[in-house]
Formats: C-alpha cells, structure tokens, sequence
C-alpha cells in the first residue's frame, strides 16, 4: 500500500532531475510482511518508517510502498514517479528493476544474504541483477566488505549505520526494575534464547517463531509481545539488555536499549558499529556462548556497570545513532548519486522481470530453441496433454523461450516469492 500522500496522475509529464539542495521523491519498499509503522515487533517496517519521517522532515518526499505482491509493488512505484527507490527484501528487487527509476537502491537485513539460498535463482540470477542495476546500502562495514568480496563495484557499494528515533523513547535515571535484564528478540533458534531461559535474572520479551519451539512460554520469565508503545514506555525500566544472537546485520535493539540507558551484553555477531571499549558493552567470546555460569557472571557485572552510567549511556546512545545524523548523511548521498544519473527521469514501466538468465544468452540462440521447439509443441498441443502444456508455454513465455534451455539445465525457473516465502526481516 501507499503511504496516505497524493501520487502524481499517470499522464503527469516527468520531472527534471533535482539540482543540488531541492527536494526529491523516495519510494521506500518494504517487505509486505507487517504493517508500517507496526504495531509490535517489525524491525525493518520501524528503519522504514523512521527513515520515512526523518526525509519528510529534511522537506523531501517519501512514499512507502508496502505490499508483498511484485505487480502492486511494481505499479505503486511508478505513480509515484521517484527520483529515488530503496527496497528493504530482496524478494521485492525485480519488481523495482522494472521500473525504470533513475537511482535504485538495495538493502538486505539478512546476515547471509545470498549465501543463504541454495536456489540458484537467488544465488546467481538475482545476485547478478543487483550488481549490475543497484546501489548497495550496507548496515555495517563488514556487510559492505563481503559485498564487495562477492563481485560488486565498490564504487555502488556505502554503507549507512543502523539508527534510532530516541525522541519516541522514555528514560529514567533510576529503572524500575533495577536487578534484571531483558533479552529482547523473536523467539528463534538463531537467537538462542532457549538456552539462556534458565537464568532467572532476565525476562523475555518477542514473539515465538516457527523454530522457536524448544522455549519453554510457560516459565514467569517469558512475557510475551510487547506493543510498541509500551516498548517505548519500559524498555528503561531494565539494567541491561541480552542479546546473544548467532548472526545479526546490526541489531535495531541494541540501540534502542542504549538510548534507554541500558548497557548491553551481546554475542560478536551483535557488536556492528559499537565501541567495545566502553565499560558497559560486554561481549561473550563464541567459544563461552554455551557456558551459562560464564554468561550469567557477565551480565551481572554489566548490570552493576550499568545502573551507575546510566547518562552516559544514553549520551553515547544518542550521539552515535540519532537519525538526525544518519539520515541527513544518507540523504546527501542519494542526491548525489540522483543528479550523477542525469537526465529527465526515466519513462516508468511498472513491469516484473522474472528470470536474468536469458540475459546471458544471445539472440540467435533464443531464434534457434524457438525453432527447435515449434514442431514439438504443435504435435504435442493435440494430445490430451495439450490444456497443461499450453498453460506452461504461457508461463515460459513469460520468461523468454530460452527460459526452456534454462530449467533444462537445472538453473531454476523459480520465481522469488516461492523460492523465499518466508523472507527474513531482522531483529
């Protein structure tokens, strides 16, 4: 869905490139998965939102396209009609490549992404479309490395810190409950909450996923989803936060708790763009993550840093990841690359290119497999077989008949939202 703003007509003959200081459009995509803002949990859909009002605020025009179906996301982009395009899923990026926009960009909140995905769709397909057509929006230095380590030009590749909108967070000096932690995160194996659920001195709070289900939600220390609001008005009643993830982008949590106040105690996959020399960072090496009497003295020793820098914290907390900062940095940025593109913007073709492979073929072999398969086809269109068969050349075509030689070859003729269904949305 769009954002309640009036988009351009159709007809609206297009705009001229903003010069240095005017005001441009963005068209924030988001997974589709929750609403935005959310009403609870959604780390991705708050970045969105956040970023949303913050380029409001700069005078610019953001629009957030939010819908899981590629043809909707595909159209709602081009009535917007933007200099700007920046999608948050990559299961949403062929929708975006379609739709002519003069500056695309790419952020993926997933630690493995594309080594997560088997499917050669994702791991060479997609992956190569990226590369060749987007801009790389990395969360972390070490992300915008191992992008750059699979391929990309370095020059498509920056990186913007994840932040927090600290006004919308309550703090106190003295918590409310003062000798216990909070380990705040969807309930996963990932997250590994099931093994720390033991220690008595830290309360749960997230939703429980699918492979959540060696936690116990019985147990006093679990409770449950907290709405957003009232994460706003009690995440400050805490010491310290938890979170001893196996892989992480740069965890939305960790912020928020520093802007509370909270010291953190926290996995090396947790620790992007932290200082970790600051007393009330603590870090559990890989190899102590299982020894529970280990962790257990750590966030003790934490908390008591804690609840005497509370001030402190926060200050490091709103210096370092205010959105004021981060966003008039990475709006900056947009504009140049906007006006680096040229032109008047480009005709928008709200269409969805459903396979990259027949990119690397050249002509005269999609000629000659459109031969070869014509005989074949009209035999076979007689048989009872004929209804199926003249329903999958409808799909192939789709694709270009030299999709054919593709799947033939096992290269795959999946399209994104079934090879991921389920995505993955962060913290």
């Amino acid at each position: 869905m769009l954002s309640a703003m009036t988009a351009p007509r159709a007809d609206e003959p297009p705009a001229a490139p903003a010069a240095a200081g005017s005001p441009l459009t963005w068209a924030l995509v988001g997974p589709g998965a929750r609403a935005i803002p959310p009403p609870g949990w959604g780390g991705v859909e708050n970045l969105i939102r956040d970023y949303r009002d913050r380029l409001q605020a700069l005078g610019h025009r953001a629009v957030v396209v939010n819908t899981a179906d590629e043809r909707e996301c595909a159209d709602a982009i081009g009535r917007c009609r933007p200099d700007v395009v920046h999608v948050h899923h990559q299961r949403l990026a062929p929708a975006v490549a379609g739709t002519g926009a003069p500056v695309k960009i790419f952020t993926s909140h997933d630690p493995h992404f594309p080594l997560r995905y088997v499917n050669p769709y994702h791991r060479y397909g997609l992956f190569k479309m990226l590369k060749a057509d987007f801009f790389f929006c990395c969360l972390s230095a070490v992300q915008a490395k191992k992008y750059v380590a699979y391929g990309c030009d370095a020059s498509r590749v920056f990186t913007t810190a994840t932040g927090v909108a600290f006004e919308r967070f309550r703090f106190s000096d003295a918590p409310a409950r003062p000798g216990r932690s909070i380990y705040l995160a969807n309930v996963t194996r990932n997250k590994r909450q099931d093994w720390y659920q033991t220690i008595d001195a830290i309360d749960f709070v997230g939703p429980i996923k699918n492979d959540g289900h060696a936690f116990d939600r019985t147990r006093g220390n679990y409770l449950g989803e907290w709405l957003r609001d009232h994460l706003y008005a009690h995440l400050t009643d805490y010491a310290n936060l938890v979170l001893l993830s196996e892989g992480e982008v740069a965890p939305l949590v960790v912020r928020e708790a520093l802007v509370c106040g909270l010291g953190v105690v926290v996995s090396p996959a947790c620790t992007v763009n932290l200082d970790l020399s600051l007393p009330w960072i603590t870090v559990i090496p890989d190899g102590r993550l299982d020894d529970l009497n280990y962790v257990e003295a750590a966030i003790a020793r934490n908390r008591e840093v804690s609840l005497r820098r509370r001030r402190d914290i926060r200050a490091y907390g709103v210096e370092h990841f205010s959105y004021e900062t981060l966003v008039a940095r990475y709006a900056d940025r947009c504009t140049a690359l906007r006006r680096r593109a040229g032109g008047r913007r480009a005709a928008f073709r709200p269409r969805i290119v459903r396979l990259y492979f027949r990119r690397q073929l050249p002509a005269q072999t999609g000629k000659a497999l459109r031969a070869a398969f014509a005989r074949p086809w009209r035999f076979l269109s007689r048989t009872p077989f004929g209804p199926v068969l003249r329903r999958l050349r409808r799909r192939l075509d789709a694709g270009g008949w030299s999709s054919v030689l593709i799947g033939a070859l096992g290269l795959g003729l999946w399209e994104p939202h079934r090879a991921n269904p389920a995505g993955r949305d962060g913290a």
